[in-house]
């Protein structure tokens, strides 16, 4: 059983229609698996981003039913880790290498890819959304493992599949916080101005809990538009959930933003 910090007040983030929480990993083994578990049931994320390439999927799908969070669970796009559920997919050298999922380099991400290779990533993307679905999860979004849907040579293919597979929206790249260099700031910024002429950018900013408390206490979180916190939830000292890799409770990093979601319900 994981360790609840107590607290004077819940944190409902699934009950604000202008933060989502998303837990990213779910499916990925089993201790990912129960420390989401606890994240939904304490309140602390409204949303999960389901690899099914991994482990723990089947039983992430089984968890989603129990617990009545199947209708906030989507796609964590994945490119980077375990095995591939495409044949073709095998033989991509840009992202496989001896028949699994690598993360690629710097530069390897900017490299155009051959058409054999669009094909591959784009079936691969379609055979992970079918996988979902097959266990009757519709996915309310899309995102990815690593945020390799955004990289340049692959960016495109995959807001395509999204759009074809009627995935309603696709996480945005990362747009606030410190510590983003000019050349990676401007990839995002194109990145997320594809995402707005394809029609499925829902949220105007997305970041970690670090980044959405800098832009909360900025005061540069606008009433009126749609915050994504991307969170992991591990487990911590004293079998807490924590977000990864900060060691402090996640509950109690989330009260910090709670004053400034609270003033814009």
């Amino acid at each position: 059983m994981l360790h609840t910090t107590a607290r004077h007040d819940p944190v409902p983030y699934i009950e604000n229609p202008l933060v989502i929480v998303t837990a990213d990993d779910f499916g990925r083994d089993a201790t990912a698996n129960d420390c989401i578990r606890h994240s939904f049931a304490e309140g602390l994320v409204s949303h999960a981003s389901l690899m099914v390439n991994m482990p723990a999927f089947e039983a992430a799908c089984s968890m989603a039913y129990a617990d009545g969070f199947q209708s906030r669970v989507g796609l964590h796009f994945n490119l980077t880790s375990g095995e591939p559920l495409t044949t073709a997919m095998h033989d991509v050298a840009a992202f496989c290498r001896n028949g699994r999922f690598a993360l690629p380099g710097r530069t390897r991400r900017l490299v155009p890819l051959s058409p054999t290779a669009q094909r591959a990533v784009a079936d691969e993307a379609r055979a992970q959304i079918r996988a979902a679905r097959a266990r009757g999860l519709a996915l309310s979004h899309l995102d990815s493992h690593n945020d390799i849907h955004i990289e340049p040579n692959i960016a495109r293919i995959v807001l395509a599949v999204a759009r074809e597979m009627g995935i309603p929206r696709v996480r945005p790249s990362r747009n606030c916080g410190l510590n983003r260099g000019i050349v990676r700031r401007a990839q995002h910024v194109i990145y997320n101005a594809w995402l707005s002429r394809a029609g499925l950018r829902a949220v105007q900013f997305f970041g970690t809990l670090d980044d959405a408390l800098w832009l909360a206490e900025q005061g540069r979180l606008p009433d009126g538009v749609v915050l994504e916190i991307m969170t992991h939830p591990s487990r911590g000292p004293n079998r807490s959930v924590v977000d990864a890799p900060s060691t402090v409770p996640l509950v109690d990093r989330l009260q910090r933003l709670k004053p400034f979601v609270d003033r814009r319900l």
